[in-house]
């Protein structure tokens, strides 16, 4: 299930200051190979990647998948599991590459038992990270660590899991979700944040867009993207 983002409210003010937005895509399949998360293994370097909280994955494969997405009007697709992975369709790529649209790259996903190029589907790469800017006024966060209550107590000693002690957001219940504005100085159209949101052993870094991006979406009717507003404030 995608993520979703409850009670946002917006001032007059904050709205037209918003030239940011988090993006999310619908989820269609299960990466491959599936049974015990073999897509891990087959898609990513997991030398500093902790199965506790799911930090750390770095993709150095290409995504493999069950058939043929069965999607034709969305020009934009996604997988469960893996929250920030976007995918496009040949119109979606031919419009960011006319618009010359900096700080992405593509590459093709692969049938899993053929081995195949998955027709008409690009995975598009974000490759700028932002810098550590995050206002976390409305932000819990989770640490990667052993928790002594009284639930564990009662289950006996802990079991043998690795904790890294990584630090991960969990997404607001009320507001949105804020940088500092130095954050996306100079940067280019669509970047990742620096640090980690979610809960439990899933964690993603937030792939966000300029409004750009955002205005060419909606004025060639691509389908398959929903928009997220972040603020941006100046800290201190």
């Amino acid at each position: 299930m995608r993520i979703q983002h409850r009670y946002l409210s917006f001032e007059k003010n904050q709205r037209l200051l918003i030239n940011w937005f988090h993006i999310s895509t619908g989820e269609y399949q299960y990466p491959q190979p599936e049974d015990e998360h073999g897509y891990l293994r087959a898609t990513f370097n997991l030398d500093n990647y902790c199965s506790n909280c799911g930090i750390g994955r770095i993709q150095n494969a290409p995504f493999r998948l069950r058939t043929t997405p069965k999607q034709p009007n969305n020009q934009f697709w996604g997988l469960h599991w893996i929250h920030d992975a976007v995918f496009v369709r040949s119109q979606a790529k031919r419009i960011l590459e006319m618009e010359h649209v900096r700080g992405i790259s593509f590459s093709k996903p692969v049938l899993n038992k053929k081995g195949e190029e998955v027709e008409d589907l690009w995975q598009m790469h974000i490759q700028t990270e932002l810098s550590q800017g995050i206002d976390d006024h409305n932000l819990s966060k989770e640490i990667c660590e052993y928790m002594e209550d009284k639930k564990s107590i009662e289950a006996g000693p802990p079991k043998l899991i690795h904790y890294c002690g990584r630090v991960k957001n969990n997404f607001p219940r009320r507001g949105a979700i804020t940088f500092s504005q130095s954050s996306f100085q100079n940067m280019p159209d669509i970047v990742r944040s620096n640090e980690w949101f979610g809960s439990g052993g899933m964690a993603m870094q937030l792939p966000i867009v300029s409004k750009r991006i955002k205005q060419l979406v909606e004025k060639n009717k691509l389908k398959g993207l929903a928009f997220v507003p972040i603020f941006e404030e100046r800290l201190e």
